[in-house]
């Protein structure tokens, strides 16, 4: 027989009750449910537009359901239904009616009762719009002229405007119909044949590289000068 019982029952009555709040904390989690972990988005990326943002992005986890978007710092959010069968497949959503201004995106995805949630991605892009497209001028152009007997426009261009992509010219051609032409930004000189009336033109311009959207100058009249 030991000479210490009190040691022993001490010991004993220790280990009954770390047993009984192990068995305390997994009944917790139990009645809690399964946790459910699930990845984020994959591929994730944004692209510029007009008052608007276009994200991209993939979703390789069969328990996501929907997808939280928070922008301005968190301030403003939408929740988006995964579409079933594209699994894998690149997605593309576009975030309408922004203001103009550089904004980051989070995207965090959750199940279809939004309780369990993955880690937040993120990407950046900015919204264009008014203040953009006020800052926009015409293509200069340096020589125009138009020849009566040739029915012809001849136009020689001064260096194109930052972001520039083309200008387009509209007119009337002998035969009474409206022709539209597009002169790349690098082009330096260009004729036109067969122009019979009134000329007008204007100029397209990208703000930045994979921008949704192109924005243009209005219309304006070009007063070419008349030859024999």
């Amino acid at each position: 027989m030991t000479k210490y019982p009190f040691l022993v029952y001490a010991g004993l009555l220790l280990l009954l009750w770390s047993c009984s709040k192990m068995n305390d904390l997994h009944k917790k989690y139990l009645e809690n449910g399964e946790i459910i972990y699930l990845n984020k988005l994959s591929a994730l990326s944004s692209m510029p537009g007009k008052n608007r943002v276009r994200l991209q992005y993939v979703n390789k986890d069969p328990k996501v359901k929907k997808v939280i978007l928070y922008w301005n710092t968190r301030a403003d959010s939408v929740v988006l239904d995964m579409p079933e069968n594209r699994l894998g497949d690149t997605l593309y959503h576009d975030l309408t009616g922004l203001s103009e201004d550089s904004y980051v995106f989070e995207t965090v995805t959750s199940d279809a009762a939004l309780i369990y949630r993955s880690m937040a991605g993120e990407t950046a892009a900015r919204a264009y719009g008014e203040q953009f497209q006020n800052s926009l001028q015409q293509q200069a152009i340096s020589l125009k002229e138009w020849s009566q007997s040739k029915n012809s426009l001849s136009l020689k261009f001064y260096l194109a405007p930052r972001y520039a992509l083309f200008s387009e010219f509209r007119f009337t051609d002998v035969s009474g119909a409206t022709k539209s032409v597009r002169v790349p930004y690098t082009v330096s000189d260009s004729v036109f044949q067969g122009v019979g009336g009134e000329i007008t033109y204007r100029t397209a311009f990208l703000p930045e590289a994979g921008c949704i959207d192109t924005f243009y100058t209005n219309f304006t009249q070009l007063n070419p000068v008349i030859k024999p």
